[in-house]
């Protein structure tokens, strides 16, 4: 018979990552101590990440609960049905485990739970698991209370996701109340994004690989985190009879390298800027990526868009962009750290070419931004050309 004990590490790693209950670990830890030793214990996910607003809190804590099934064994002769209770626990910041109703997250005792059970007397069995926020609020008349003598904290139900296997990047999905706003945060980004949409969020849930919102109307709004990325910035152009949309994209990951809707350049200093532009189709009611803009030009302010075509601009090529970039300071507000623009650099962008530049260093765009001379030199046949 084979030695189990005996499995090497990396066999036994590879086990390990195909577990996710932490009760189904458990037992895996528990056959040897060479088992035990190869994989630490999943420790519930509790964190400190920022808000979406800094008068509603200082931070948000997002934790885990656990909700498991527990069974007594049934014994030889037993005539009556083997008993069940649902439990949530919740381990705190202090590794302390608490019973919690499973509907409510009313602590059941103030007394931590730290009761052993035999699995020889007890099936266990990891149901489901939940997520949530907790804060506390800088409005001490928002009516949240606590149970049992508890601290008051707002409690937020989220739903989370982890954007790969053994990958520490998530994605969360929030109703914030009493807005019911959905709120969309990455944790690689550290920032929440405010869903412009006219769906009032009323619950949120994570399924086969998307997050999903629902309203009070039964309206859902669904999001593929995969393809969902925060643009740096985004612009609408009135384009004759059509909208253009286009959202620049700083710090590009492999999958943004590898799709097919980014046009990606990259600047002198090697920093690489993707372009994603869309023509809206109002028949089918959904956005069409544009990988070619032929002879046109596309300005992108500040506060203004507009546009022009290569044969009216001497010196200036089609399929380009002419876009500005802020450049921001950190400073700290209500205590919590954002940011403010400080000054704004001008960029023009060759989509054939896929490099970017500075405008400076393009003159037949830079000559457009040049001061303007005495208009007292001016001819009537110069003004009005």
């Amino acid at each position: 018979m084979a030695d189990w004990s005996q499995l090497p590490n990396d066999v036994l790693l590879l086990i390990a990552k195909r577990i996710n209950s932490r009760i189904t670990l458990s037992c895996f830890r528990a056959v040897c101590s060479s088992w035990r030793s190869s994989v630490l214990p999943i420790k519930p996910l509790r964190l400190t990440i920022p808000t979406y607003d800094p008068q509603i809190a200082d931070h948000f804590y997002l934790s885990e609960h656990s909700i498991f099934v527990i069974q007594s064994i049934e014994t030889r002769g037993q005539t009556y049905s083997p008993e069940r209770w649902i439990v949530k626990i919740e381990e705190d910041e202090n590794g302390i485990n608490h019973l919690l109703h499973p509907l409510t997250n009313s602590r059941l005792t103030n007394v931590a739970f730290d009761k052993v059970l035999n699995s020889f007397n007890f099936d266990i069995c990891e149901w489901s698991k939940e997520y949530v926020i907790q804060y506390a609020p800088k409005d001490q008349d928002s009516g949240v209370s606590g149970d049992n003598g508890e601290s008051k904290l707002a409690i937020r139900k989220v739903a989370f996701m982890s954007l790969s296997p053994g990958c520490e990047d998530f994605v969360l999905l929030l109703v914030d109340y009493p807005g019911w706003s959905v709120f969309l945060f990455k944790s690689a980004e550290l920032q929440w994004t405010r869903f412009s949409t006219n769906c009032w969020g009323y619950d949120v849930t994570q399924f086969s690989g998307k997050l999903y919102a629902v309203d009070r109307y039964r309206t859902i709004v669904t999001v593929n985190p995969n393809n969902f990325k925060t643009a740096d910035k985004v612009c609408l152009i009135n384009f004759y009879d059509a909208l253009v949309l286009v959202a620049i994209h700083y710090n590009l990951s492999d999958a943004d390298l590898r799709s097919e809707n980014h046009i990606v350049c990259s600047k002198p200093n090697g920093v690489l800027v993707g372009f994603k532009i869309f023509v809206q189709d109002e028949e089918r009611l959904k956005w069409v990526s544009v990988k070619n803009l032929k002879e046109v030009i596309l300005f992108l302010g500040t506060s203004c868009t507009f546009w022009n075509v290569a044969s009216d601009l001497p010196g200036c090529k089609g399929n380009s962009i002419v876009f500005s970039e802020p450049r921001w300071e950190a400073i700290f507000v209500r205590g919590q750290y954002t940011r403010r623009q400080k000054a704004c650099d001008i960029y023009v962008a060759d989509l054939q070419a896929r490099k970017v530049q500075p405008l400076k260093k393009c003159p037949g765009y830079s000559n457009l931004f040049q001061p303007l001379p005495d208009p007292s030199t001016f001819t009537r046949y110069q003004i009005w050309k």
